[in-house]
């Protein structure tokens, strides 16, 4: 995620040392904590998804395609919020928050904001998981897609410009994701993850002696 500098081919090794000690010193080193939370969320993924290939994972861990908004499709308990924070820690800055919102209920923005101000977000950066917001009323999905468009209102609260801000957006399987307004589809289409229901239902196979 450093910024690329072009050098004149072929460099120096004293050229070359130097740029390498310079990228080095720049990158950021996590914290044990971080470390430790890194290790037991690749164990947990691992597990859920023993040798699957999700379509789009490689993608939406790119750093340089970190304000891509993505859309993981799949039933609810087929490991939906464990892939979006997966996403979230290993294809985002250090220095970012994970904010879970659930559009179960919600009628009007604000039902939406309170839980983005929850609590006091003191990050650079931060990805906003929304729970299947194809429940959401048309008019809502509308101003979600404004949101993911050109950034949230300050009366959202959260105090992070748009381009800081990547959102991650859960809906239903095919048959419900009919529900999902054309518009937030088509802004949602870059990166999608739409084998979770199949990847899980292949681990239980696999565990039942069956491949």
């Amino acid at each position: 995620g450093l910024t690329g500098e072009p050098l004149a081919w072929p460099p120096s090794p004293a050229l070359l040392q130097e740029r390498v000690q310079g990228a080095l010193s720049r990158r950021e080193i996590p914290t044990l904590s971080q470390r430790s939370e890194r290790e037991t969320l690749t164990t947990r993924f691992a597990h859920w998804f023993p040798e699957a290939e999700l379509p789009g994972l490689l993608r939406a861990l790119d750093p340089g395609l970190a304000g891509v908004p993505i859309m993981i499709q799949g039933e609810p308990g087929t490991g939906r919020s464990l892939a979006a924070r997966y996403i979230h820690t290993f294809g985002s800055s250090q220095n970012a928050d994970f904010i879970a919102v659930s559009c179960e209920g919600a009628k009007k923005p604000r039902d939406l904001f309170v839980q983005l101000a929850t609590s006091e977000h003191e990050f650079e950066y931060a990805s906003v998981f929304l729970a299947d917001v194809h429940r959401l009323a048309p008019g809502l999905q509308h101003r979600v897609c404004d949101w993911i468009e050109f950034g949230l209102p300050r009366e959202a609260g959260l105090g992070i410009s748009a381009e800081r801000l990547r959102w991650i957006v859960a809906v239903g399987p095919a048959s419900e994701a009919v529900l999902l307004a054309p518009r937030l589809a088509q802004a949602l289409a870059g990166l999608v993850l739409s084998d979770l229901l199949q990847a899980l239902n292949h681990r239980h196979l696999r565990a039942r002696g069956f491949d």
